[in-house]
């Protein structure tokens, strides 16, 4: 049997792997272990072709390294990529959100600081369909908030836009979204359209996410699978290696923190105000000043949180010339930690089978799914609707 590179991706469907040590009682099959020796061999060459490079040597690490926000930079590394992909097929989008369980590891980089195609793979192995499909800001705002139900056991990855969140008293779902900006850091209109890149799984209102039911679809960019592995390819032929993505794009405010960015933006617009009334005021022939009726854009300072540097946020307001990352897709708008208050934290999605990030154990996982065509049970993945 001849495998490509697509027929080994369909192959690819994750299951969960009982180790020795928690079945200490099972005993090695050499028939079974015939078959995934020969699978190994086959797809070797294919899980071990570099595809790319990082900037620098270390994994990137996905959701078992998540921020109390629920980030973590291999999703983020998906969603920037899942946008550019987008418009590399000439489709317009605004943004881009997955569901945290499509991301089923983290990045492996070798010492050299090469990418393999394994890597990505494991990654990104589902092989779902990506769709830019139609949000007004309403429904963006609806699915972020649904977020935050269920002790937020399912979550969302986002590019191109960042919110802010807050407490609410509501045991049911205890935080909401206050404000969402776009990467001009601009608030988001509630009326307006905007094209959104999501997944097939997301499409039908999987984990619970039923605000991207039934959006109208405005083309079709391929699969994820594909995306990320030409995403990474693509950045590193263009000279800009793979790099950490800045973990800021959601901002957990206190109420407190809340009440000073509004008490900062209102005193700044009417100090404005009281500038421009005193120059329409001066006498006639004087040269009437210029003065700015559009509010300082109120800052809060954050702690230092997943190893990044506390600075400063900008929570609106016009944006400022900043070098962009080279493999992230949004204005760096310097939030780079989070509110020090913790969240409750979840181990739901720790429990999750996490395909590893060692090479020798990606050719077994890899092998081992072509044992599907010998008629073994496929564990389908599991959808909740709301």
């Amino acid at each position: 049997m001849i495998l490509s590179v697509t027929s080994i991706q369909q192959l690819m469907i994750l299951r969960p792997i009982v180790s020795l040590k928690d079945a200490p009682n099972i005993k090695t099959d050499v028939n079974v272990t015939a078959i995934v020796e020969d699978a190994n061999n086959r797809v070797a060459p294919i899980i071990n072709k570099k595809i790319g490079e990082a900037a620098t040597t270390g994994d990137i690490l996905g959701r078992l390294h998540n921020t109390p926000t629920r980030e973590n930079a291999v999703g983020e590394l998906v969603v920037d990529g899942q946008l550019y992909a987008a418009h590399k097929v000439g489709l317009p989008a605004d943004f881009a959100m997955t569901n945290t369980g499509s991301v089923r590891a983290d990045l492996h980089v070798n010492p050299d600081r090469s990418i393999t195609w394994g890597s990505a793979q494991a990654v990104q192995p589902f092989g779902n369909i990506l769709r830019v499909v139609e949000m007004t800001g309403a429904q963006i705002v609806e699915a972020l908030n649904q977020q935050y139900d269920e002790d937020q056991a399912y979550y969302l990855q986002i590019s191109g836009l960042r919110y802010t969140y807050t407490d609410q008293n509501d045991p049911n779902q205890p935080y909401k979204v206050i404000q969402v900006y776009d990467q001009h850091n601009q608030p988001l209109d509630m009326n307006k359209t905007y094209n959104v890149v999501i997944n097939d799984f997301l499409a039908g209102g999987g984990d619970g996410f039923s605000a991207f039911k039934d959006t109208k679809v405005v083309g079709i960019v391929g699969q994820d699978t594909d995306a990320f592995i030409d995403y990474i390819t693509d950045m590193t032929n263009d000279g800009k290696p793979i790099t950490t993505p800045t973990m800021n794009r959601k901002i957990y405010l206190t109420a407190e923190q809340l009440a000073k960015a509004d008490s900062d933006s209102q005193s700044q617009t009417g100090t404005n105000q009281n500038t421009q009334n005193d120059a329409n005021s001066q006498t006639e022939g004087n040269q009437l000043q210029e003065v700015s009726s559009q509010p300082v854009s109120p800052t809060v300072t954050l702690p230092t949180t997943a190893g990044q540097p506390a600075e400063t946020v900008t929570l609106h307001g016009q944006p400022k010339e900043q070098t962009v990352a080279a493999n992230n897709q949004l204005i760096n708008l310097t939030p780079t930690s989070i509110n020090s208050q913790k969240q409750k934290a979840t181990d739901q999605q720790a429990a999750l089978p996490q395909t590893s990030n060692d090479e020798d154990l990606a050719l077994l996982l890899l092998g081992s799914s072509l044992m599907a065509a010998t008629g073994l049970t496929i564990i389908d993945r599991k959808r909740k609707h709301a």
